[in-house]
């Protein structure tokens, strides 16, 4: 009966593997040739998808050049709720507000 076991070690060493699976995020990257081929767009379109699924999406900055369809998405996404105006030799841009990401990764308790 013994060698209808299975390895103990092989079953822990499986459950560790597939555990270390589920918590890895996933990067997805979103190339285009040029500017207005839709990269803004399939960006937040899946964005949108793993909103829908249950996951945790924030957008910490997107640049939809006045584009309406660009424009609703990011507001059903979430909105820019991580950007900020800053300066840089006298002109205003906006860009990430990575402290204010940070702040939030570590209020969620979801580590690093």
């Amino acid at each position: 009966m013994a060698e209808n076991r299975p390895d103990p070690d092989a079953l822990l060493a499986a459950i560790q593997k597939q555990e270390a699976t589920q918590k890895r995020g996933q990067l997805k990257v979103f190339f285009g040739m040029s500017a207005g081929v839709g990269k803004t767009y399939a960006t937040l379109e899946a964005a949108q998808k793993e909103k829908l699924a249950g996951r945790d999406v924030v957008i910490g900055y997107v640049e939809t050049h006045g584009r309406k369809e660009t424009d609703t998405l990011t507001e059903a996404v979430g909105g820019l709720s991580h950007a900020r105006r800053s300066g840089y030799r006298g002109v205003k841009l906006m860009e990430m507000d990575l402290d204010a990401v940070l702040a939030r990764h570590t209020a969620t308790g979801t580590g690093r």
